[in-house]
């Protein structure tokens, strides 16, 4: 249960808090009327921290008690206290279960007292607000909806503003946006125009009203009117590029200011702070199950015991050594049985167990994960950051990766390469893409036009232009045939974009600042062919050419780029030629993906382009086609104000309104050129694809591209190669679909070879929205060996991975991906993995690990995941087994104490066990412990079939640990018990009795669970040493120096003390002090002795014959042969694994799946 986000599903909803449904309003410096309770404005404090003085401890109590765990200690807790039937004490949970809970406090509180620290440096931060005639300083928590405050240079916006006028030409400002969406480009930002102007005292007396959307969580959306008091009916349109959000930098920009829209918790960062849903991993959730089984067999056992009581009693309560006879009837013995002996077999169920896995994760992401250098990218100074450490081991099970393409396989530095105009292909060069394209239709060299006239030494003066072609370089292009076409496809890629030109005063050069890597490539691929785009304003742009000449133009309208639409447009009037007036040509510019701009061009429009486009898809670069067609006066009148004005003023639906006027503009477009844009393979990546294919991962790409530059980049990676069979799914009929799909299916159940899916976006909707679809199409996907879908949407790539958890729960998902389009498909998949990328940060702060390279998924998984996987289901094991075999030793002597229920031991000691005497070494084995080094775990991916199938946390090895702690139990509880049998007194005169017993027990059981650790560690390192050696010194030391001051206590505690500290004293007597007398005997070092070697004999046995003698799959026999392989010659690699087994490593399949029936719920 996540109780946070029901606490605030049920605040969010409360009378005084729940946001209206109506449009905002609000009255510019009138606070009367926006201080009206019926709005609902709230104050501009903040509060992140999930408790105050108040609520902190019951609110942490009642999260915590609703952990199933915690209640059933609480019920064990409350019996023992209450009942006056526990065989442990009164305190013998209470107190671990007290420790737990009080750690966990303790934690949660100093991270919500750091919160509230932090919320308080920020309310009480200090803005500029003018009122009353005058600027007055305040704090920031006391801003107030409708105030117009003034914001400097490099200031913090305190609320969400809108815009009203700036110290820049144009009313324009820059914005810093890195605390929203993580993107540190600027991003521009304009004033209205109809305040635009106004000085510091005009806005004193500025009466307006503002119609808005109320708050939502839409970063890049905002719909609302401006209309002036004293001419209502002239409504002004407020736009996205007047919203300058709280937590953005003001930035190259003297002042502005801005008036307050969103105030505290309804700006944009706030409603985008909502803490994510906790995700439960695979292990966690077979631990739950674990558990289950484990009360279960409580339950079994204490309904044994409790028939076994009234039984003997029935035949026993006529003895004659029983001079008193029984107290109460066997039926009510029986009874009180089921009490006394649920309590005394409760610590069946391990109370350290999730505090310890708690540690060993927290220990694993803050030392190991953060800060391994192999994941560290020392060229952008970015670490690996863990921000979910309970999926640590979900890592090592994954058995599907969903990988966006751009940013995330390609390095998303985008250089301009090539174009074409009419059919004519400018530019050289071949991409490694293209390369691997060249090989594999068998030319040793792909020729797309002139590749040799590229010198080798060549490097582009222009960052982000790779551009290489001397027929039209250097001014040549104004001697081409094609002249007037260059020059319109230039002036086109200067103008058709939202790119902010900044000037660098030192270096007198331009720097552009562009919302995407595409963008700056086609303006700097413009500028090293003369275009240099110069100047931008709200109204016009400017473009200068060669021998400083200018070219003006005034922006008329600007539809932008949607991930809906794919293409953007720019509405523009020629004005000016070199200082001189234009021919004042009104010209509709647009550039987007080719299939979208297919149904947009005029039917006189050349074709010739699009093979110049499969061309340049064919080396993988990214292509945009660039279309334009001239608008008399009268038709952009008449659309601008019967249809763009109107969508701009629509605040409901103004997405939906804007798109269907863009339509009507955006037609019988003569199409201009094509750019061709390279975007490179990250280092590494084609290797590392292969290493996961190796180890059994299939890998989903899911891409924006065209078919062609999907399938080749394929290619390029390793995802596809000579011998893979495409099978090419495209828009047909749903009963086309169907025969298709299972056609394929059928086919590849009859044909051994490899297999890869490629369907596009239009496709693939169509298998979404059909159930039986979706399933005949994941089970080809499962037959093949790699997926690759293209032309997909956000939207899609979320349902895909929805698709597979769907229809396969017990396989483990994982996306990666580096923008705010892959958001969805991120928090979709059981792990998501951001990569910190060129696009910002928005997929990196929405995943669960951060990474900086795709390439560092490979140490992530392989090493990372496969020894977390290990490490921490066999922390859980180790703590079942350890705490089957204390209870078990209780069981055993249940049938020599007449079943009447008392404990072996004492409730004391039964506290430490768990606590601190076994605590340390099973915690560091989960953080430090491998099998294998880093280098046998990366270069042997065989080896992470291990997690995938399961294969360390199962019912059969859960089976196997607790027969293991039968026979464990059985040796330390009968070897002393023999000893004490056959030893009549101990040194100091006294018998031998049960107290004597109960330390031979204990001592035996502790010093067994601690070398039971190192047994199954597989490598062992200074803390290891530590934590085992010094767990068993400790306990001796700790029982000698409680025994010492046991008169102490004695002498202390009186008779008429409370029930509670009087149990103290006895259980401090019983455990301790006896001690004394039993080391004191050779019998007691001899019987732990005994009890060790019998006990662990058995297990050291079973692993010699098992790595010497190959028993068990090929899967355990080949990881057998890999650690004898380092430990005689060192780290070990794929090939030489395969020369010593060679047959037993082909034959390893990673786990086959099925798909999950309609009418069956899949186990785990």
């Amino acid at each position: 249960m996540d109780f946070n986000r029901a606490l605030k599903y049920v605040r969010d909803r409360l009378p005084w808090n729940k946001i209206p449904e109506h449009p905002r309003e609000i009255r510019i410096n009138d606070n009367e009327y926006n201080s009206l309770k019926e709005h609902k404005y709230c104050d501009n404090s903040i509060s992140t921290g999930k408790y105050n003085i108040f609520t902190f401890i019951p609110q942490n109590l009642l999260e915590q008690f609703t952990r199933i765990a915690n209640i059933y200690f609480l019920v064990i807790s409350v019996l023992q206290v209450a009942t006056g039937l526990s065989p442990t004490g009164r305190i013998g949970t209470l107190i671990p279960l007290v420790v737990v809970v009080l750690f966990q406090l303790i934690k949660d509180g100093v991270e919500d007292l750091k919160r509230h620290i932090a919320d308080r440096q920020v309310n009480k931060s200090k803005t500029t607000v003018l009122k009353n005639n005058s600027a007055e300083e305040i704090f920031w928590e006391n801003l107030k909806v409708g105030e117009i405050v003034r914001i400097q240079q490099d200031q913090y916006f305190p609320a969400d503003l809108i815009c009203l006028s700036s110290s820049e030409l144009g009313g324009l400002c820059y914005i810093e946006t890195s605390n929203l969406d993580g993107e540190t480009n600027l991003k521009i930002r304009r004033s209205l125009h109809a305040t635009s102007t106004m000085t510091e005292e005009e806005l004193y007396n500025l009466k307006a009203t503002i119609i808005c959307q109320q708050p939502n969580n839409l970063i890049y959306k905002f719909d609302g009117t401006l209309a002036f008091q004293n001419t209502p009916t002239n409504v002004l349109p407020i736009e996205i590029e007047q919203i300058l959000p709280r937590g953005a930098v003001l930035k190259n920009t003297k002042v502005i200011y801005g008036l307050t829209i969103y105030t505290g918790r309804h700006t944009k960062l706030m409603m985008n702070s909502n803490a994510a849903v906790r995700k439960v991993s695979k292990v966690e959730r077979y631990t739950n199950i674990t558990i289950i089984v484990l009360f279960v067999i409580i339950v079994f056992v204490t309904i044994l015991c409790s028939f076994g009581i009234g039984m003997w009693q029935t035949f026993h309560s006529k003895s004659w050594y029983l001079f008193t006879g029984f107290k109460d009837s066997a039926p009510i013995s029986a009874l009180k049985g089921l009490v006394t002996f649920f309590i005394l077999f409760s610590s069946f169920i391990p109370i350290s167990l999730f505090i310890s896995m708690e540690l060993a994760k927290l220990f694993q992401a803050r030392h190991l994960m953060d800060q391994d250098l192999n994941m560290y990218y020392e060229k952008e100074d970015i670490p690996a950051v863990v921000k979910t450490s309970t999926l640590n081991e979900e890592l090592g099970q994954v058995e599907h990766i969903f990988s966006d393409k751009t940013g995330t396989l390609t390095q998303n530095v985008m250089d301009f390469l090539k174009f074409s105009i009419n059919g004519t292909e400018f530019g050289t060069g071949t991409t490694e893409i293209g390369r691997a394209a060249a090989i594999r239709n068998g030319s040793h060299h792909l020729t797309t036009c002139h590749d040799d006239d590229r010198p080798s030494e060549w490097i582009s003066p222009i960052r982000n232009s790779n551009f290489y072609d001397k027929r039209i370089m250097n001014g040549a292009w104004k001697h081409h045939p094609l002249k007037n076409e260059i020059n319109q496809f230039l002036i086109l890629l200067s103008i058709c974009h939202t790119v902010i030109p900044q000037h660098d005063p030192i270096t007198n050069q331009i720097k552009y600042q562009a919302s995407s890597p595409d963008e700056n490539a086609l303006v700097a691929g413009a500028a090293q062919l003369g275009f240099v785009f110069t100047k931008r304003t709200p109204t016009h742009i400017t473009i200068q050419l060669e021998n400083e000449q200018f070219l003006e133009f005034q922006i008329l309208n600007v539809i932008e780029f949607t991930s809906t639409r794919k293409r953007m447009s720019i509405i523009v009037k020629s004005i000016s030629e070199n200082g001189n007036p234009s021919d004042d040509k009104i010209y509709i510019m647009t550039k987007g993906a080719d299939n979208v701009m297919i149904p947009l061009l005029s039917k006189s429009s050349s074709l010739e382009i699009f093979d110049s486009i499969r061309n340049f898809a064919q080396e993988g670069l990214r292509t945009l086609v660039c279309a334009q067609r001239e608008i008399s006066e009268i038709e952009y009148q008449e659309w601008n104000s019967n249809h763009y004005q109107s969508a701009i003023s629509n605040v409901n639906d103004k997405e939906r309104c804007l798109q269907e006027a863009a339509c009507l503009i955006e037609c019988d477009l003569q199409i201009i050129g094509a750019s061709a844009i390279e975007d490179k393979l990250q280092n590494d990546v084609p290797n590392v694809i292969l290493e996961l294919m190796s180890a059994g991962i299939k890998l989903w790409v899911l891409t924006g591209d065209k078919q062609e530059t999907a399938i080749n980049i394929g290619f390029a990676c390793n995802l596809l190669n000579q011998s893979t069979k495409l099978i090419l799914l495209q828009k047909i009929s749903q009963l086309e679909l169907n025969q298709l799909l299972e056609s394929n299916v059928n086919q590849i159940q009859q044909e051994i070879c490899q297999r890869a899916v490629v369907v596009d976006g239009d496709c693939l909707q169509s298998i979404l929205e059909d159930h039986q679809l979706e399933r005949v199409f994941l089970q080809l996907c499962l037959y093949c060996n790699a997926v690759i879908c293209c032309r997909v949407s956000p939207l899609q790539k979320s349902l895909v991975v929805s698709l597979v958890k769907k229809y396969l729960p017990r396989c483990v998902t994982l996306a990666i991906g580096d923008g705010a389009n892959d958001v969805s498909m991120i928090q979709s998949a059981h792990i998501g993995v951001g990569i910190s990328g060129q696009e910002g940060l928005q997929a990196s702060r929405a995943s669960d690990y951060s990474i900086a390279q795709f390439s560092f998924l490979k140490p992530l998984l392989l090493v990372h995941g496969r020894f977390n996987y290990r490490r921490i289901t066999k922390l859980i094991l180790y703590c079942i087994y350890k705490a089957a075999i204390i209870s078990l030793c209780q069981f055993w002597f249940i049938w020599f104490n007449a079943f009447t229920g008392s404990s072996i031991y004492d409730g004391f000691v039964l506290i430490f066990f768990s606590l601190l005497f076994t605590a340390a070494p099973i915690i560091v084995y989960g953080v430090f412990d491998r099998d294998v080094s880093c280098a046998t775990s990366l270069n042997v991916p065989k080896l992470y079939a291990y997690g995938q199938k399961c294969e360390y946390y199962n019912m059969k090895v859960l089976a196997g640990w607790l027969l293991t702690a039968t026979w464990h139990s059985l040796c330390c509880f009968f070897v002393p018990m023999l000893a004490i049998g056959a030893t009549t007194e101990l040194s100091n005169g006294r018998p031998a009795d049960y107290l004597h017993f109960q330390c031979m027990v204990y001592a035996c059981v502790v010093v067994v669970a601690n070398l039971k650790v190192g047994l199954e560690s597989g490598s062992w390192t200074f803390f290891h040493h530590l934590s085992i050696w010094g767990s068993i010194l400790g306990y001796f030391v700790f029982v000698a120096i409680f025994a010492g001051a046991y008169p102490a206590v004695d002498k202390i505690i009186p008779s008429s003390a409370p029930p509670l500290i009087v149990d103290f004293r006895y259980q401090f007597r019983n455990g301790f002090f006896e001690f004394y007398h039993s080391a004191n005997h050779w019998v007691y070092w001899f019987v732990m002795l005994l009890a060790v070697v019998l006990s662990l004999g058995k297990d050291v046995l079973w692993k010699a014959i098992k790595q010497n003698i190959r028993i068990g799959d090929m899967l355990q026999q080949v990881y057998h042969v890999a650690q004898y392989l380092e430990k005689t010659r060192g780290p070990t690699d794929e090939i030489e694994l395969m020369n010593q087994c060679k047959e037993l490593y082909m034959c390893l399949s990673p786990p086959v799946r099925k798909i999950k029936s309609e009418n069956k719920c899949a186990c785990l």
